[in-house]
């Protein structure tokens, strides 16, 4: 999936939000920043790895916060089940 399709789904912006999906069985899919503070993003790779969540680490914070159309940056977005 592209940045491009990323901002056509249904999703979940930050780590907190994106744990909670994650945890409620609403996201099928999580893109981490790949220049996030790892405090961050470990708790949740770890919770999707132990979800069996499928992780995209390629982009940066400023493109995922770009993609998902907000004024900030973005450590993390889930995809969410349609």
């Amino acid at each position: 999936m592209s940045l491009e399709e990323l901002a056509q789904q249904p999703f979940a912006v930050g780590a907190k939000e994106a744990g909670r999906a994650v945890r409620d069985g609403r996201a099928k899919e999580v893109w981490l920043a790949r220049d996030a503070q790892e405090r961050i993003t470990q708790p949740l790779l770890l919770l999707c790895q132990e979800q069996g969540v499928p992780v995209v680490a390629t982009y940066s914070r400023a493109e995922l916060g770009e993609a998902c159309k907000l004024p900030v940056k973005a450590a993390a977005v889930a995809v969410l089940c349609s």
